[in-house]
């Protein structure tokens, strides 16, 4: 699983990504409009954390694409795989997608999750910027 300290998440989300194309697995991060805001990025960083760790072990996926787009009004994160998922649950806790729910809600922002047909996994979430 990847870890990082809380405190000292970077603004750059390529430190993050370069250990999961270590394994193999093809990551692509496309990023619009201006620098995520400082109070975002830890959550930021943990959803697309989280998504990457689902993705390396439950998925099967070769392909995940984050998408980052801050407009002024807040961060929108797409995070999708192309795995077609995996056949029984693997081992962990069980509280990666409620966590990233948490901490969407605690930030006022949405968060969806899906199966997409015919194999993938999306989440997106929508974090305002606060006045």
């Amino acid at each position: 699983m990847l870890r990082s300290n809380e405190d000292s998440v970077p603004a750059d989300l390529s430190a993050l990504l370069e250990p999961v194309r270590l394994t193999g697995l093809d990551v692509d991060l496309i990023e619009s409009g201006d620098p995520i805001p400082i109070p975002l990025r830890p959550a930021v960083y943990r959803i697309v954390q989280e998504a990457l760790t689902n993705a390396l072990k439950h998925a099967a996926a070769s392909k995940v694409v984050v998408t980052v787009r801050h407009d002024g009004a807040g961060v929108t994160l797409e995070v999708v795989d192309d795995g077609p998922g995996a056949p029984q649950p693997a081992g962990g806790s069980g509280r990666g997608l409620a966590g990233m729910a948490e901490r969407v809600q605690a930030l006022g922002g949405t968060l969806s999750t899906q199966h997409l047909t015919p194999a993938g996994f999306r989440v997106l979430a929508q974090l305002p910027v606060q006045p």
